[in-house]
């Protein structure tokens, strides 16, 4: 249909990649039917002596602009292609259509709603780059983050990295698989796929996501490595959450282990209780951590600072 449409008219201007060109030859007629079957058109009619569609094209630009990888902006001055005028049957100017694999997919004219317009392009956009396969696979990888179904967790985003065109969740899915290997206890394999993952810096959701998983990777492995008679503790100090006794034994053991963090948290929890529990021993007993980790230790600072909180 776009080559029957092309023919039309003689003389055209188009926009691809950002360059205009005018396309005159039979040859760029032919390249612009094929990249239809991959890519969405935007075949904007309008007016040349209209200030109204001056305007709406400057609009229409700064909408699809965003779409130029998966899409071509073609502009039509129907005054001098009244054929396609009465072929389209445009009846007010502007008018845009939306073709996608030789078809029309929607239709915007003058007085309509434009954002119902560029919803259809949104839409079609996100098909072309599989981000509706791509978001139905993340939904399901969501509902499968237990250990009961880390085996088809790690499965299912080995599939979607198998898919070509889902690369841009590639780094999900490989996050996602990681958590799978690490509710599974396979912490190597997991620290692998971390290592093929690059923090995005402008992606909030997907900083989160990695923030989220490697938090929970070191939790994990943190519990996976604690020796078994501080792990009992910590259970019977779930039975027992009022017994301070316990909990400051169990951080006693876990400096004896050299499990600084997990004492840490401990000692704080105490100050937290009770400041002044048996003589502030929790306090005597952080500070002796802060000595031996030193001062430009990263979870000394921090830890300091919660600790003059919960004093001060």
């Amino acid at each position: 249909m776009l080559k029957r449409i092309v023919n039309w008219f003689p003389r055209f201007s188009y926009q691809f990649g950002g360059v205009y060109k005018f396309v005159m030859e039979a040859n760029d007629l032919q390249e612009i039917e094929k990249l239809s079957e991959e890519r969405m058109i935007f075949l904007n009619c309008y007016a040349s002596w209209s200030s109204e569609c001056k305007q709406f094209n400057q609009t229409l630009l700064g909408h699809v602009r965003q779409y130029e990888n998966v899409g071509t902006l073609i502009n039509v001055d129907i005054n001098k292609n009244e054929e396609i005028k009465q072929q389209l049957q445009i009846q007010s100017i502007p008018f845009v259509a939306l073709v996608y694999k030789n078809s029309f997919i929607d239709i915007y004219q003058k007085n309509q709603n434009l954002e119902n317009f560029i919803a259809s392009i949104d839409r079609l956009s996100k098909e072309i780059k599989g981000e509706v396969i791509g978001d139905k696979i993340i939904v399901e990888l969501n509902q499968h983050s237990f250990k009961e179904n880390a085996q088809e967790l790690i499965k299912l985003s080995a599939s979607g990295l198998e898919n070509e065109r889902l690369k841009q969740y590639y780094d999900k899915f490989r996050l996602y698989q990681a958590k799978g290997h690490v509710l599974l206890g396979q912490f190597d394999m997991a620290e692998a796929l971390f290592k093929q993952i690059e923090r995005k810096q402008q992606d909030q959701e997907f900083n989160k996501l990695h923030q989220e998983i490697t938090e929970f990777y070191k939790m994990i492995k943190d519990w996976h490595e604690l020796p078994q008679t501080i792990k009992e503790e910590l259970q019977e100090l779930d039975k027992r959450p009022d017994d301070l006794n316990l909990r400051f034994q169990i951080s006693e053991n876990a400096i004896s282990h050299r499990k600084y963090d997990l004492a840490i948290d401990l000692l704080l929890d105490l100050v937290r209780i009770d400041r002044n529990w048996e003589g502030r021993k929790a306090q005597k007993s952080l500070q002796q951590i802060f000595r031996e980790l030193g001062s430009q230790n990263e979870r000394v600072i921090r830890s300091r600072h919660e600790l003059a909180q919960l004093l001060y």
